[in-house]
């Protein structure tokens, strides 16, 4: 899944702001984990512009590909 639980956009921004969310428990947490799961939904964020969809959940990459963005959306990686 790329480390992404959730895609959407925000209809209340003007450009329909992308946002990719990972939902976690973490008893503690530290910094190592916070990069690393930003790392991932960023890398999961790249390949999808690239369309490297090959090694990902076909549930995740429709999911992303139905989404309405465009180049001025802003994209919020959200944990």
């Amino acid at each position: 899944d790329g480390g992404v639980d959730a895609i959407l956009t925000d209809p209340n921004s003007d450009s329909s702001d992308l946002v990719l969310a990972q939902s976690k428990f973490y008893k503690n947490i530290t910094f190592d984990d916070i990069r690393d799961a930003l790392q991932k939904m960023f890398i999961f964020y790249k390949d999808m512009i690239k369309g490297n969809y090959h090694q990902y959940n076909d549930r995740v990459v429709k999911q992303y590909m139905n989404l309405d963005y465009g180049d001025e959306s802003k994209v919020y990686f959200v944990l």
